[in-house]
């Protein structure tokens, strides 16, 4: 996760932690205005931060406030896509290499995305900023809409696992529903195969993490 934007020798750059911790006390100034964060007991300060070690809540809150700004590298045409048909790739400030080929997984989250040239060098690629790197299982249950849509999971899909288009499988005894996969359609341009081992829920599933801050 980018937190800080270091110089070119490695150095943390002073003024972006003063601004990261300016912004934090207005941020913090707001919440407590509103009545989000209280001065003491229940909800106070300390209360809301049980979970701000655990990295795997912390994502999740991430995942699902930044949707739509999801990537992902698809490993057979060696570039990312996203939502936008366009040209992406990872800002040069970024601590990501700028093909995130080799990263434990292959979606991220990002903050920012912004044209890459000027003037005449002007192109069109995109490029993301301030990226958290994210699990396939953590898109496929935190991101999309508050509210599936009734045919979010489809089951149309029953190819075998382990063979390409054409093929078969070399047991006759297998029965199909075995290796049955599903598409979850999180939205138009977000799907993931699931196989029944998986896909425990009975018709279309609400968004988890919506369900728990409701």
């Amino acid at each position: 996760m980018e937190m800080i934007v270091t110089s070119e020798s490695g150095m943390t750059v002073f003024t972006t932690v003063l601004v990261t911790v300016s912004t934090r006390a207005q941020l913090l100034g707001q919440l407590r205005a509103s009545g989000f964060v209280r001065a003491r007991g229940g909800g106070d300060i300390r209360d809301l931060n049980t979970n701000s070690e655990n990295w795997a809540v912390v994502k999740a809150a991430l995942c699902a406030g930044a949707y739509p700004n999801i990537v992902r590298w698809d490993q057979q045409a060696k570039k990312l896509i996203g939502q936008s048909s366009g040209k992406i790739g990872v800002h040069k400030s970024s601590v990501l290499p700028t093909e995130p080929r080799s990263l434990p997984s292959d979606w991220l989250l990002y903050e920012e995305m912004t044209q890459a040239g000027q003037g005449s060098s002007y192109t069109s690629l995109a490029c993301i900023r301030c990226c958290t790197l994210v699990s396939p299982i953590t898109v496929a249950l935190f991101a999309g809409p508050a509210k599936l849509p009734a045919d979010a999971v489809k089951d149309n899909l029953s190819d075998l696992e382990g063979c390409g288009p054409g093929e078969s499988s070399d047991s006759e005894n297998e029965d199909p529903d075995d290796n049955k996969t599903y598409l979850l359609q999180l939205s138009d341009w977000l799907a993931f195969r699931v196989d029944p081992e998986n896909l425990k829920w009975q018709g279309p599933p609400p968004n988890p993490w919506h369900q728990e801050t409701r």
